[in-house]
């Protein structure tokens, strides 16, 4: 229920909030109060660590969330975007790559990664760079919820020019109540 509280917290911009669900969500597991998501909730919880520049604790989170749950992709990506933050690109990019090629649409966070790994690595080609400036320009056309000084970041690391300048997305407006039918 705390996962789920949670992630409803942090969609409609509670990160305080959420993030406090989260960690109560995974420190009240136990034999009589099983968490079947527990591997959700720990990534969910790494995904704002790394936010919030705490790479050790995510890192701690990450490694129960895939000990839970081994195959779980976007837990996956939060490696990788560790690795990207401790600058080890190539290794984030062969962890990145089966995301990339196996999800029919990654995050916007998980496709910032991809870019920077896919355009920035050791030996990439001509057709890699601009792929990844491909994936950067549309980022920023959709408005995606990224940080504009991370795709300015990774847009500069690239030498790649956006358009404008790179603008936030405007916060997420919480969804309008349903109405009951009678």
């Amino acid at each position: 229920m705390q996962h789920l509280l949670g992630q409803a917290l942090l969609r409609i911009g509670k990160g305080k909030e959420g993030k406090d669900e989260l960690v109560r969500a995974v420190a009240e597991i136990d034999d009589e109060h099983p968490h079947p998501i527990v591997y959700r909730s720990r990534t969910l919880l790494a995904e704002l660590l790394i936010a919030e520049g705490k790479l050790a604790e995510a890192e701690k989170e990450l490694d129960l969330a895939l000990e839970a749950n081994p195959g779980y992709l976007p837990a996956r990506g939060a490696q990788a975007l560790l690795l990207l933050k401790a600058g080890k690109i190539d290794d984030a990019y062969v962890l990145l790559r089966p995301i990339a090629e196996e999800a029919p649409a990654l995050s916007p966070s998980l496709t910032l990664a991809w870019a920077e790994a896919l355009g920035t690595r050791k030996g990439a080609k001509d057709a890699d760079k601009e792929r990844a400036a491909t994936l950067l320009r549309k980022l920023q056309a959709d408005g995606a919820p990224v940080s504009a000084d991370e795709l300015k970041r990774v847009a500069e690391a690239m030498d790649v020019k956006l358009e404008g300048g790179a603008a936030e997305a405007p916060p997420r407006r919480a969804p309008p109540p349903r109405r009951r039918r009678r």
